[in-house]
């Protein structure tokens, strides 16, 4: 469930999504493109490593940052998450930080506002109706993120180009838009973005296709929004959807979706 925040917050935050279920399972995220905060009300939810495969227990409220590589998520029982979903440059800009810094990160918020988050996800959790479990979020984000500005930059001109073209802007006429060289380019995304210009072009590319792919029709041919996306052919298509999130496009609609870049792992 999606949820639109408070004028005060749109500049930041894209939207409020609920994901609640009871079943206890491994769970796959993959890049959208969006950097977010994540709270759990629900039971405990561990990390497996990407690298070795070693589980830790996840703080109950965590941040992540652009992910360069798709990561898994265990739960241990009831799954109750509340994220905020920023947009792509708001998390370095409330935390001051390169968000290459924050790439492949998933960080405990008390890092960065010490015991002020300690106690949301209980807040949350006694509220009884959603729009009371985000004004419990918004109130925490409002306190922290009030001095916060994303200014009308490069890189919120660069990223709003790519969007415009769902992702088929090639870097060299995104440079050309945007009178700024090619390393000039690269700094500026690493520094509020966290992922390179045709990295982050090929997520928002990937994430237009599976938008359509999810209003195909079971069974039907998935040719046209291949070709509509940009991609070469059904290979490419393939190849680029694997690196992102492990998966094909027939095996993504078969999953059990608990957000569109979030979905069970069958056992």
């Amino acid at each position: 469930m999606q949820i639109v925040p408070s004028p005060s917050l749109t500049n930041l935050v894209r939207h409020f999504l609920i994901i609640e279920t009871d079943l206890t399972q491994r769970l796959r995220i993959f890049s959208d493109g969006n950097t977010g905060i994540v709270f759990n009300y629900g039971d405990p939810l561990l990390h497996e490593n990407p690298l070795n495969g070693e589980k830790s227990l996840l703080p109950q409220s965590f941040l992540y940052g652009q992910l360069d590589q798709y990561q898994h998520v265990l739960s241990t029982g009831k799954v109750r998450l509340l994220a905020v979903v920023l947009h792509s440059q708001s998390l370095s800009a409330i935390l001051s930080i390169p968000a290459s810094e924050l790439k492949n990160q998933l960080l405990d918020l008390k890092y960065f506002f010490g015991n002020d988050a300690e106690n949301i996800p209980e807040k949350i959790f006694a509220a009884d109706h959603v729009a009371e479990k985000c004004a419990v979020v918004e109130h925490f984000l409002i306190q922290q993120v009030q001095n916060t500005y994303i200014e009308k930059s490069v890189a919120g001109r660069a990223v709003q180009l790519i969007h415009q073209h769902h992702g088929n802007l090639p870097v060299s006429q995104l440079m050309n838009e945007l009178q700024v060289g090619e390393r000039t380019l690269q700094r500026i995304f690493d520094a509020q973005i966290g992922l390179s210009p045709k990295r982050y072009s090929g997520v928002i590319r990937m994430q237009k296709f599976l938008k359509l792919l999810r209003k195909t029709s079971p069974g039907a041919h998935i040719v046209d929004p291949v070709f509509e996306c940009g991609f070469y052919d059904h290979a490419h298509l393939i190849r680029e959807m694997k690196q992102l999130s492990g998966i094909t496009p027939r095996q993504y609609l078969g999953q059990k979706m608990l957000a569109a870049n979030f979905f069970q792992i069958p056992a």
